[in-house]
């Protein structure tokens, strides 16, 4: 009974340790669709990370949302008029870490590499 029960404890400290070292994953964020109204998609946030949502355009529009236990959340916010050649930027804003950015816009618009490209 002994043997069990050490058996038991060594085999609850080696899940402790393998889920304590494993290192969290890196938040990703992508627009879903951007018609009607903008749908956004995060995951590898933190769970039940509080967080702040922003499409920029012209104008812009945000929401507050909270990441599930799995840390991903899903959001549809009213699309702004876009910038220039149809650009947005998406922000999502965490309290303890750097904002998440992703530029959004048709790839003709990307500025050249440099002179001559």
């Amino acid at each position: 009974m002994r043997a069990l029960s050490v058996s038991v404890a060594v085999l609850a400290l080696t899940a402790a340790s393998t889920s304590a070292a494993t290192p969290p994953a890196t938040p990703h964020v992508r627009l879903v669709k951007l018609e009607p109204s903008a749908v956004v998609r995060g995951t590898g946030f933190l769970p039940r990370e509080h967080l702040v949502v922003r499409l920029t355009g012209v104008g812009v529009a945000s929401k507050r949302v909270s990441a599930d236990v799995a840390g991903a959340f899903r959001v549809a916010l009213k699309t702004p008029e876009p910038r220039a050649c149809g650009q947005y930027l998406l922000t999502v804003i965490r309290p303890a870490a750097k904002p998440v950015r992703v530029r959004i816009g048709p790839p003709e618009c990307a500025p050249s590499e440099g002179p001559g490209s």
